[in-house]
């Protein structure tokens, strides 16, 4: 999140500047499809281009629409392409959308949204460099300017693609918050002690439970020497689950230890 401090200055500068520079992005995001230039331009309107020179630019091949914005240099580079969105709706957080894709090899890519305090940022997957990925991310409002940053640190030779970029009201929220727990039941037999946010003793499930989560995964072994993790367990800590209305995902390792592709 760091590296992103260094566009707050720049997005001030850009809002200064006067009708130009602020107008495209006032009221509501501009340009967020890259469709109102067509291909080769440096700098889509309504956008700002900061890092190297030449590193971003439209072309064809949107996801939706015709064109899209690349990120690439034959160089190593680093390049953010930046809108200023004033004149905003008031409301407790905005929630910034993009489709992407990236190359799979030393890329650092991902898009930030500030809206008066931290920069928050969401980073590009790997393995996504055949297909597009929506991603967002969300950031609390304090007042009516958000800054929509899209960048790409990467190597020589490595892209990223944006394209459909979206800014709206609201935070965004996930259906599933989960978590493996298959050595719960081991570190409690082994003295291990879980407290809530009070500092008081609870159960582990139950606190968790309490701060959003409502899936865990279980992995089961055949005959684990240790007898941990095998079938019993998982059907132990599954009615503990179910007590709780947490939900619960099995995890079948068809081996007596670690079926991983790393450990076979």
């Amino acid at each position: 999140m760091g590296k992103f401090t260094w566009l707050l200055p720049f997005a001030a500068a850009l809002v200064l500047v006067g009708g130009a520079s602020a107008a495209p992005g006032s009221g509501g995001l501009a340009n967020g499809g890259f469709e109102a230039d067509g291909t080769g331009v440096a700098t889509p309107s309504g956008w700002h281009d900061l890092g190297k020179d030449g590193a971003s630019f439209t072309e064809a091949g949107g996801h939706s629409g015709g064109f899209r914005l690349s990120h690439w240099s034959p160089d190593a580079y680093t390049v953010t392409t930046v809108q200023v969105v004033t004149g905003l709706a008031r409301a407790d957080a905005y929630t910034l959308g993009a489709w992407v894709k990236r190359s799979t090899g030393d890329n650092r890519s991902s898009i930030a949204l500030t809206c008066g305090g931290l920069p928050q940022t969401t980073q590009v997957p790997a393995g996504f460099a055949s297909e597009w990925l929506h991603i967002v991310v969300s950031a609390p409002a304090h007042g009516r300017t958000c800054i929509v940053a899209l960048t790409s640190i990467a190597a020589a030779g490595e892209w990223s693609n944006y394209d459909d970029v979206t800014l709206t009201p609201g935070a965004a929220t996930l259906s599933v918050l989960g978590a493996d727990v298959s050595s719960l039941k081991k570190s409690e037999d082994l003295g291990g002690v879980y407290r809530d946010s009070f500092g008081r003793r609870a159960d582990a499930l139950r606190v968790l439970r309490d701060h959003g989560l409502n899936w865990i995964r279980l992995r089961a072994w055949v005959d684990p020497a240790d007898h941990y993790h095998d079938t019993a367990e998982l059907l132990t800590m599954a009615k503990r689950a179910k007590a709780l209305g947490i939900k619960v995902l099995v995890d079948l390792h068809y081996s007596d230890f670690w079926a991983d592709p790393g450990k076979q």
